[in-house]
């Protein structure tokens, strides 16, 4: 297991990011997030040559090698299912507490486009809009929490808040005793 220095939110958020055109790696060694272009990736995935290309995307090129030839270190950020996200939004009418306002967002998970319409919905409810971006944030680190886990990543912030507790039972506890960050 290693400790790595992950930013858990952004992991989360590009878990969650469907509008995202970047291939988005997680670097096991730095915990470090590389995004790369898909089409620069796709065209060094498939040996084309990047000649033709702007020097940045050539640049790039040399990343997406490395990301390429050690699959042990980059890890592609997984994209959360709209099975999931529409799960995560039946889970969240059991938290609304107005029957109006929970027939009308019910309702909007039976249309064509159920995510985009309960979004529009929750436009005309801004109490509850508030609410439940709360609860889709914590749904989100859940989400990415359950993923680095499952990749073996013992995260940075778990370690930390262990180190604050103690420092909360013993205030006198030596402040200058060096934090083990992992692999960097």
């Amino acid at each position: 297991m290693m400790n790595l220095p992950v930013d858990l939110d952004e992991v989360a958020r590009l878990m969650a990011d469907d509008r995202q055109v970047n291939q988005c790696f997680l670097d096991l060694d730095a915990g470090a997030i590389v995004l790369v272009s898909t089409d620069v990736l796709v065209r060094t995935q498939n040996g084309y040559p990047l000649d033709d290309l702007p020097e940045w995307q050539q640049r790039e090129g040399a990343l997406c090698r490395e990301v390429l030839s050690e699959p042990s270190r980059y890890f592609s950020i997984i994209r959360v299912t709209d099975d999931a996200v529409l799960g995560m939004m039946r889970a969240f009418l059991k938290e609304v507490d107005k029957k109006q306002a929970e027939r009308m967002l019910r309702a909007a998970l039976e249309q064509d486009e159920p995510i985009d319409e309960f979004r529009r919905q929750l436009q005309s409810l801004p109490w509850l809009r508030v609410k439940f971006f709360h609860y889709e944030e914590k749904a989100r680190r859940e989400w990415a929490e359950g993923w680095l886990a499952s990749l073996g990543a013992a995260l940075k912030h778990q370690e930390m808040a262990a180190l604050c507790q103690d420092k909360e039972k013993n205030p006198a506890a030596d402040d200058s005793a060096e934090y083990p960050l992992g692999a960097q």
